[in-house]
């Protein structure tokens, strides 16, 4: 195929998998980074990567990060469900992110965040800055210091995205600030 077919695809890795199948579970890690649903099909292959610790909870976590960027709620929620118990309130927190960005981070306990708070935060924060890149700039002043580096500079790269968007003069700054995080195609 001169294109890979996501769907076909999935079907020719489940098919593998009768013959090779730790190498089909390799193969099918590469289908599982995308922000974007993927084919039914490829679910029970996704099921037994993250059984076999073929995909393991970074993985998780960097499919919802981009599920989020994708503007896809529903789909980060769903992958949600693949991490550990001690996670199951993540998926209201990025409702309460998503239905009120302002009131998620003005009662979110930031000083003792752990991952999943911090990337409901930075999910609330990146809704602020599409509608306001000075409101969400004025409400990381005040957290900044609770994310790790990384997640400063991912901000700053979101940041300097909707400020470009809103033709916001500081834009560039912002993603100056930003340094050499990886940024998507759109922010590109």
């Amino acid at each position: 195929l001169v294109n890979e077919e996501p769907e076909l695809l999935g079907d020719s890795l489940q098919a593998r998998r009768t013959v090779q199948p730790r190498g089909a579970l390799i193969e099918a890690r590469r289908l599982w980074t995308t922000g974007e649903a993927n084919p039914e099909g490829c679910m029970p292959l996704f099921d037994a990567a993250l059984a076999a610790g073929v995909i393991g909870e970074n993985d998780v976590w960097t499919r919802i990060r981009l599920a989020l960027e994708a503007g896809n709620v529903t789909l980060a929620k769903h992958f949600a469900t693949r991490l550990p118990a001690q996670y199951s309130r993540f998926p209201p927190m990025l409702d309460q992110a998503y239905a009120n960005p302002g009131r998620f981070l003005s009662t979110a306990d930031l000083a003792h965040a752990g991952t999943a708070e911090r990337l409901a935060a930075l999910f609330a924060l990146r809704r602020l800055a599409k509608q306001s890149p000075d409101i969400a700039l004025a409400r990381w002043d005040k957290i900044a210091s609770y994310f790790a580096e990384a997640e400063q500079l991912y901000f700053y790269g979101w940041l300097g995205y909707e400020g470009a968007r809103a033709q916001d003069d500081r834009a560039l700054q912002w993603y100056q600030r930003a340094k050499d995080t990886p940024l998507t195609p759109p922010q590109l």
